[in-house]
């Protein structure tokens, strides 16, 4: 499938924006995720994650062994990208580049430990000003609050922060599942 780029104007020139956050939100997997009342031009965003995981482990990417069949009916209705590459080998500097489309030197997380300042504009603020509902489900805690990854999501569920475990799949999926079945109609991200 071919990727499709969010509109230009979700991301105003700013000291805190740049263009790269324009090509970081267009990385963001879209679907319309079923009945929506909005024009097209108002699509539900989903950005889903996974640490640690090979593409060539996926049914969309050619694995015949049926290991992600969720995954890969999502992907059957959503935008796929076949050539992808990360900024950073690193997951929180990495999600930290895709939520706010800078490099890492640009916005100067580079390892786990660190942290976005406030003076950052993350994906999640700008569609909320733009009448986005956000939310975010993640099973490891460092990633939002502690990461400063929070910022614009007005709904976050993640373990207790000196949680030792990340939260199962299962349940992170649960609760987000759940999120859906009240939320508005607003597009959502």
């Amino acid at each position: 499938m071919t990727a499709h780029a969010l509109p230009r104007e979700l991301f105003p020139k700013s000291r805190r924006t740049t263009r790269w956050m324009r090509v970081g939100a267009a990385l963001i997997v879209t679907s319309s995720l079923g009945a929506c009342s909005r024009p097209s031009e108002a699509l539900n965003v989903v950005l889903i994650t996974l640490d640690t995981l090979r593409a060539d482990a996926l049914g969309t990417y050619g694995n015949p062994l049926g290991l992600s069949p969720h995954i890969d009916t999502l992907a059957a209705s959503a935008t796929v990208f076949d050539n992808a590459v990360s900024a950073i080998g690193t997951t929180f500097p990495s999600h930290t580049t895709m939520l706010t489309g800078l490099y890492p030197r640009d916005h100067g997380v580079r390892w786990n430990g660190d942290g976005l300042g406030d003076g950052f504009t993350t994906l999640a603020e700008t569609l909320a000003e733009r009448g986005y509902q956000t939310a975010a489900f993640v099973s490891v805690s460092s990633l939002l609050t502690r990461g400063g990854l929070h910022q614009g999501f007005s709904v976050q569920i993640d373990p207790p922060e000196k949680s030792p475990h990340a939260l199962p799949s299962e349940e992170v999926n649960q609760r987000a599942l759940s999120w859906l079945d009240v939320r508005s109609e607003e597009p959502f991200f």
